[in-house]
Order: structure tokens, then sequence, then C-alpha cells
């Protein structure tokens, strides 16, 4: 099953607050502003295969975690 956009902004959410990471945070590693990252994690905007990399390795999970649809 296909993972949604929406789904994907939950699962960033998630990751970004156990990391007890801010938006801005975030957004400051991303190269993206604050709203961006909201906008995302609202599921409003997509995220990047290279934001999601990015992400990822920052907050040190794999980003198949926030791709698989079996979770």
């Amino acid at each position: 099953m296909a993972v949604t956009q929406a789904e994907v902004g939950r699962r960033v959410r998630a990751a970004r607050e156990a990391c007890r990471l801010t938006q801005d945070q975030v957004a400051e590693v991303l190269g993206l502003s604050r709203s961006s990252v909201a906008q995302v994690e609202l599921g409003n905007r997509p995220i990047s295969s290279i934001e999601l990399d990015r992400l990822a390795y920052h907050l040190g999970r794999d980003v198949r975690e926030f791709l698989r649809g079996d979770l």
C-alpha cells in the first residue's frame, strides 16, 4: 500500500519530536523556512527525496522509515 503525503508528514513530525527538535531547527538543516516544514508535517507540501534523505541522516533514521507502507 502506498504511503500518502499526509502520512509521510506525520512520520516526519513524530521523528522530529522524538529527537526533541523544533521546526526551526529542522528548517535550518533542510534549508527551508519553518512554515515549509510545518506544511510538510501537515501533508500540504511534498518533501523532496533529497530533503527527506538529509532529514533522515540528521535524525539518525533510515529514510525507508518514512516511506514504508506496512507501518
